[in-house]
């Protein structure tokens, strides 16, 4: 079975507890934790009694933590990773999917279709690529891939430092495969979280909304909402809204008895 190393920049210190908890909460067996600690994240784990399996301190800029992580496996033989964001949520099979593309031959894992809760606690669905297939780009914040010699580094951007990774693991050669939409969600917060894609609901919203649902992801309908043209990473989104007891990823976590990150009441 591979082991799968968890590797989680630790850059909110109040975001701990959901990391541990999405660490916890998963049925995969073969894990391991390293939380890089970052900027306001430095000295969190000591404060609250937390040690994971390995931890780690970067003052480097927010975008490029991660490689210190990466060096890290890299020296100590690990094969796999896995990102988890401090701030998202991540359900109980979300390794589970990785580890399938891992098992499959694929350099890269993660997930081309995701669903998005806002911080009033509206959720959509972001449907960038199919799922279980083979594309040609993920969601930053579900990147994992396998751990060797030359492998790419995260640059030092405010943002987009993910889908340059994923360019540069492609110019490599690594393929990359789209786990299912399930287990995992982009979760925004109030403004006042500090995300690293500095972008409002407002704005984003108007963004996903701005797209016709293509179910060929091959083709892309942009259209100008206010004046702002959306940009082709935003390829299929579904515009609907759905009541939240009612949405397929609430009722998929309600099965597995799971608490969700949201209310459903």
């Amino acid at each position: 079975m591979t082991h799968i190393w968890v590797v989680v920049p630790l850059g909110r210190p109040g975001m701990l507890a959901n990391v541990v908890a999405n660490f916890e909460r998963q049925r995969y067996p073969e894990e391991s934790l390293v939380v890089v600690e970052n900027g306001r994240g430095l000295g969190a784990c000591a404060r609250s009694g937390i040690v994971p399996d390995r931890l780690l301190d970067s003052e480097a800029h927010q975008s490029a933590a991660k490689n210190v992580a990466l060096s890290w496996l890299l020296d100590n033989g690990a094969t796999h990773w896995a990102t988890m964001d401090d701030d998202d949520y991540y359900g109980p099979g979300y390794l589970e999917g990785i580890a399938d593309g891992f098992q499959r031959g694929f350099e890269v894992v993660g997930k081309a279709s995701i669903f998005l809760r806002y911080s009033d606690n509206r959720l959509h669905l972001l449907e960038q690529g199919g799922e279980l297939r083979e594309v040609a780009m993920v969601n930053g914040p579900t990147i994992s891939s396998v751990v060797r010699p030359g492998m790419p580094t995260f640059q030092r951007l405010d943002w987009g430092e993910d889908n340059a990774w994923l360019l540069d693991a492609r110019a490599m050669g690594w393929r990359i495969w789209a786990a299912n939409r399930f287990d995992f969600c982009w979760c925004r917060h109030a403004p006042e979280h500090g995300h690293t894609y500095r972008i409002t609901d407002a704005a984003l919203e108007n963004i996903s909304r701005a797209l016709d649902p293509v179910f060929d992801c091959g083709h892309f309908n942009p259209h100008v909402v206010n004046g702002v043209e959306a940009p082709a990473r935003f390829d299929r989104l579904p515009a609907q809204d759905l009541d939240m007891r009612q949405h397929p990823a609430v009722q998929h976590w309600n099965k597995q008895g799971v608490r969700t990150p949201w209310p459903t009441s």
